[in-house]
């Protein structure tokens, strides 16, 4: 899969989740699929859902910020991804 990393601004729910990779393999930063709402794949990598986090889904950013604290706490997502993690969830507290 190829990641995308330019989406424009965009406004809460715009970019529905379909799926994702997190926990799937250490080795590898995790990709999350989105579809924006023209209808257009995109597979981003954690940091870059993080940074967009208001305009995904409810669902899906629920989905993606448990299984991201779950794996960061059980050592299964991948460096850059914990970080990642790290620094949007130490941003909220």
């Amino acid at each position: 899969m190829k990641q995308v990393s330019s989406v424009g601004t965009t406004n809460a729910g715009q970019l529905k989740w379909i799926g994702d990779d997190l926990c799937a393999d250490r080795g590898r930063p995790a990709l999350i699929h989105l579809i924006d709402e023209s209808g257009k794949n995109l597979y981003l990598g954690l940091a870059d859902v993080l940074a967009r986090a208001g305009a995904v889904d409810t669902y899906g950013l629920g989905r993606v910020t448990s299984c991201a604290r779950f794996a960061a706490e059980h050592g299964y997502l991948h460096p850059a991804d914990a970080e990642a993690w790290r620094q949007w969830s130490n941003a909220r507290q």
